[in-house]
């Protein structure tokens, strides 16, 4: 019986204990991100990008972009020899053809474009020299002829276009010609030179109207 109240004694003691003491107070924690922590941050936008994010410098590659705006087009002041009949280009006193640099076309009379005094059976063949400071970003020529035209650019020659030689065949020329070939304008930038430049044409008409034109141009890049 003692043993049995002993017991009970000390059962009741232990509760006491634990019911006298507080319970643990868990204090939340400030550390963003910390376990128990649920509350979503709203991150912070930089007003300055890092270096890493800033804006790729544009490089250019090749040709800087460039407009007609940009380019000067040299004033081709032609002159023309007299008209003649022969197959061959016409010769300067020393053999050199008309459409060498070098050859002297000093009996050659300036001509006002187009010209049409070409009469029916006759060629004519037309110089115009210019001076370029620096070689323009584009030039380009516009032909007009009535008939087939020849074209040199310091002394190479730059094409063929229209009739051959006495035979019908007009270039861009609205005519009634029996046959016009559509020639759009010709680049020949890289013909140039820094100085004198010497621009050379021939022009054949075979039959009824002559007609001879050509226009400087600038065509921009694509």
């Amino acid at each position: 019986m003692r043993r049995t109240w002993m017991l009970l004694f000390l059962a009741a003691c232990s509760d006491y204990h634990l019911a006298s003491k507080p319970d643990p107070v868990v204090v939340p924690s400030t550390e963003t991100g910390a376990i128990g922590d649920t509350a979503e941050t709203t991150p912070t936008t930089p007003t300055t990008p890092p270096p890493e994010h800033s804006a790729t410098p544009v490089v250019h590659t090749g040709t800087v972009p460039w407009t007609c705006d940009d380019v000067t087009l040299p004033v081709l002041a032609f002159r023309g020899s007299p008209t003649f009949t022969q197959r061959s280009d016409p010769t300067d006193g020393q053999g050199r053809v008309f459409w060498n640099p070098a050859a002297d076309t000093g009996s050659y009379t300036a001509v006002t474009l187009p010209d049409t005094a070409t009469p029916p059976g006759s060629d004519r063949a037309y110089v115009a020299t210019f001076t370029l400071t620096d070689i323009p970003l584009n030039l380009s020529l516009e032909l007009q002829s009535d008939d087939g035209v020849w074209v040199w650019l310091n002394g190479t020659a730059v094409g063929h276009w229209g009739g051959a030689w006495q035979q019908e065949g007009c270039v861009n020329e609205n005519a009634n010609c029996l046959v016009t070939t559509v020639v759009p304008p010709i680049d020949v930038t890289s013909l140039l030179v820094p100085g004198t430049n010497t621009l050379a044409a021939r022009v054949s008409n075979s039959v009824e109207n002559n007609f001879f034109e050509i226009i400087p141009r600038c065509i921009e890049p694509l």
